[in-house]
């Protein structure tokens, strides 16, 4: 009885705010995801919320790793310290793109429980919010995955899994022809995850944001719709209690991995 009454009074707390709580979405947004042959990949890296938010400058300090594939074939993206845009490389040729963005470790302590609660309604994850009391210190480690889908010429080829612990995989090209729906598969540590929760950010010529809440079906895979034209950022998130290591170096006591994938409608 006790949870209950936390959770409905933290809810109540949440509902009440008057602003959202700070994302952590981070995203790539090319100056246009479709490139003439031969022309360079320029892209901004984004940090913030619901398809709002700042740029950030390259730092390495901040990257596990950053490249652009085209198929099997592969090359680092580097450049300036505090360049912007942070991501600018040369294209491979004409074919799909697939700009990725690993990051280090970055790290966030709740300073209330209402924001541990909202943080938990945007992964959709409120199951996990009674293993939290009020007055805890809650200590978060979070790592992000951002992928982006970019054509160049005739944009032809295919996304494919490149490892990563939480990835987005493009099983549609959203860039030959319209397709109806552009289907997805969420990998979680290698494996298709069931009945993930899967956010879509749909922001139109406008400026206009509109969203969608889907989950992955049996095989983890989604079919995101295709009706309005736009940029689409496609979000998934993964939360689960701090690895011993990350417990010890960190003092974290949860860890979540944030992945993203960029494409755009017309």
């Amino acid at each position: 009885m006790d949870c209950i009454n936390r959770a409905i009074a933290a809810l109540a707390l949440v509902i009440g705010l008057a602003v959202p709580a700070a994302g952590h979405e981070f995203w790539i947004e090319p100056s246009t995801f479709r490139v003439e042959t031969g022309a360079p990949i320029t892209a901004r890296t984004m940090i913030g919320s619901h398809f709002f938010g700042e740029e950030l400058a390259n730092y390495a300090s901040m990257q596990r790793a950053v490249d652009v594939w085209r198929g099997n074939d592969t090359r680092p993206v580097t450049g300036l310290e505090e360049q912007v845009p942070s991501l600018q490389t040369p294209s491979m040729g004409d074919g799909l793109h697939v700009l990725r963005y690993q990051s280090t470790n970055f790290q966030v302590t709740y300073d209330s429980y209402a924001k541990w609660v909202m943080f938990l309604l945007e992964a959709q994850r409120l199951d996990l919010m009674a293993q939290q009391a009020p007055g805890d210190q809650i200590r978060e480690v979070y790592f992000r995955y951002a992928k982006s889908l970019v054509a160049v010429g005739d944009g032809q080829g295919a996304d494919r899994f490149l490892g990563m612990p939480l990835e987005l995989v493009a099983l549609t090209n959203p860039y030959q022809d319209r397709p109806e729906f552009v289907r997805l598969r969420v990998h979680f540590l290698d494996e298709p995850a069931p009945d993930a929760a899967v956010h879509v950010f749909i922001r139109d010529a406008a400026g206009a944001v509109t969203n969608l809440r889907l989950r992955t079906d049996a095989a983890g895979e989604v079919a995101v719709p295709t009706d309005i034209p736009g940029t689409y950022m496609v979000n998934a998130i993964q939360v689960l209690p701090a690895s011993a290591r990350m417990t010890e170096l960190l003092g974290a006591d949860w860890q979540s991995l944030w992945a993203s994938m960029t494409y755009d409608i017309r």
